[in-house]
């Protein structure tokens, strides 16, 4: 038995459980917590359709500032068209979209991973983002930043368990010989065999690297991230009673409870708009005071601006109406989500520029240089205090490309530019 087999079945029957509780708030399939027994029986069924889910937003508020505009070699070795070339190599893999997911899978779970090898029919780079529940890695000892092996556990069109297992000289495929049960918990590391429609066997890995990338959020080096969401989950649950008992309170007390004695009793239980009886004193009749469910109110804006003080999300991303902060107050009230968010550009950016550096590899270049990471600036701005500023800029000699990215133009739409002007250049000697 190849225990390298065992242990990636073990750490993804691991993972399921690990990553299972934020991806499921995150959905919306959140428990009622803080709830007695007679509460949950008669409310449980209901409590869906009036819970509140705010991971959606902490996880969107920084997610939708990640964004990727392009790549750039640094240090020796770099020729005039890597930066193109890195491009092609983004565009040609719907990173645009993909690199996304990626960011998100990793907020939701903490961990996130893209895998590169060589397409099978082109030879040209092909990159996989893998979500954490399938992934497995190991790193080195006394180098943490290093995987020295991973392994990828999923079940195959033909619905039969298959483990890949990469290291730095080879990578090895398996399947087992038996159909997918229960999940992982009941694949058996004895019942799997080399793939054995591979040419060869094991590949060979030329590139002297585990060609897996770990996106792991707010981790040591070496270390497994931490869900973005993980510190809001338990003050969800006591925003969500909260609500419960809201809804409770505007249903039973906030429509006038009625009283009668000196009648025959009711039967069945009291209900809204219903009537509370006894049989003895003098025929009464009247009605109890409504409750005031504002303390539920002021309750639920407690704990949803906790919520968004121990997840860094500013309170107005939680507020669906009123006025929002604009210019320096929104600079301010941003600024721990920008914090943040540069953290997480600065990790990041750094797994993304091995990832291209690899694909580099990939595609002949021997001696890959350095890959810097280019990230969108979407910190809130104003728009003719920053042309002015690229104006000032240029007169010092700053290059156009630089101004223009600082901006927020992509390399992409840079080159778009130059190809115009170029163009317009061209039409008039035409003409003549």
């Amino acid at each position: 038995m190849n225990n390298d087999i065992k242990w990636a079945i073990e750490t993804v029957t691991e993972n399921l459980s690990r990553y299972a509780t934020p991806r499921a708030y995150y959905r919306g399939k959140q428990p009622l917590a803080f709830a007695g027994e007679k509460f949950r029986e008669a409310f449980g069924k209901h409590f869906r359709a009036f819970s509140e889910n705010n991971c959606p937003r902490i996880v969107a508020t920084v997610k939708d500032r990640l964004i990727v505009d392009g790549f750039m070699k640094t240090g020796e070795g770099a020729s005039p068209d890597m930066d193109a070339r890195l491009g092609e190599i983004w565009r040609r893999n719907r990173m645009k979209v993909r690199a996304k997911q990626v960011h998100q899978d990793a907020l939701i779970e903490g961990d996130a991973y893209v895998i590169a090898w060589p397409s099978t029919s082109t030879g040209l780079t092909t990159l996989y983002p893998n979500r954490a529940e399938m992934v497995a890695v190991t790193y080195h000892d006394e180098e943490p930043g290093y995987i020295v092996r991973a392994g990828k556990v999923w079940i195959g069109a033909d619905k039969k368990p298959r483990v890949n297992l990469f290291y730095p000289d080879r990578v090895e495929k398996y399947v087992s010989t038996q159909q997918h049960g229960d999940g992982a918990g009941s694949m058996r590391a004895e019942s799997f065999v080399p793939v054995p429609d591979e040419d060869e066997w094991p590949l060979v890995n030329p590139y002297g690297a585990v060609p897996v990338f770990h996106f792991a959020n707010r981790a040591s080096i070496g270390e497994r991230g931490v869900s973005e969401l993980a510190e809001a989950l338990p003050l969800s649950d006591a925003l969500n009673k909260n609500n419960a008992d809201l809804i409770i309170a505007q249903e039973f007390y906030a429509i006038r409870q009625r009283w009668a004695t000196g009648i025959e009793a009711f039967d069945g239980k009291p209900k809204p708009g219903g009537i509370w009886s006894v049989e003895d004193g003098d025929v009464k009749f009247g009605e109890f005071n409504a409750s005031d469910i504002s303390q539920f109110v002021e309750t639920g804006n407690m704990w949803r601006s906790t919520i968004a003080r121990v997840s860094r999300t500013p309170d107005h991303h939680f507020s669906s109406g009123g006025q929002i902060p604009s210019g320096e107050a929104l600079k301010m009230l941003d600024a721990p989500l920008v914090a943040k968010v540069t953290d997480a550009q600065d990790s990041w950016g750094m797994v993304w520029g091995d990832v291209m550096r690899f694909a580099l590899r990939i595609e002949g270049t021997e001696n890959a240089p350095e890959v810097e990471t280019i990230w969108r600036d979407t910190t809130p701005r104003n728009e003719a205090e920053l042309v002015e500023i690229a104006t000032k800029k240029a007169d010092l000699g700053v290059s156009e490309e630089q101004n223009l990215r600082e901006l927020g133009y992509s390399a992409e739409d840079v080159e778009k530019m130059r190809e115009q002007r170029r163009t317009q250049d061209i039409i008039p000697d035409v003409m003549q």
